[in-house]
């Protein structure tokens, strides 16, 4: 069961990374955004509220947009969601990010359904 919610969540993000990569973007700037907002979005899934895991990738690019953009066309440290260019570092960042946050999903307890 957790092997597959794993797999099942690994098999996702690769086929945005995938389905994003086929419009010859950045290939780092892809792979660390669909890292970072699907980690984002499976926080709440990990904390029983699957109803708004919409809401964090949301609230984040919101953010970025107004806040993250600095003067000389730059983004702050956070808010790399828009920032066209990835270093190997955010990439691996963003990476284990997302694995901490796909293994907390993989090892929580299955929900009795009724």
């Amino acid at each position: 069961m957790r092997v597959g919610r794993l797999a099942w969540v690994a098999a996702l993000t690769a086929t945005a990374c995938v389905a994003l990569l086929v419009t010859r973007a950045a290939p780092g700037a892809v792979v660390r955004g669909v890292l970072i907002l699907t980690a984002l979005a499976l926080i709440p899934v990990v904390l029983r509220l699957p109803m708004v895991a919409w809401v964090p990738p949301v609230v984040y690019l919101m953010a970025s947009v107004y806040f993250g953009g600095q003067s000389g066309g730059r983004w702050a440290w956070w808010a790399q969601a828009f920032n066209p260019d990835a270093e190997p570092q955010d990439v691996i960042v963003a990476a284990g990010i997302w694995a901490a946050v796909a293994g907390a999903y993989a090892l929580r307890p299955p929900v009795a359904r009724f």
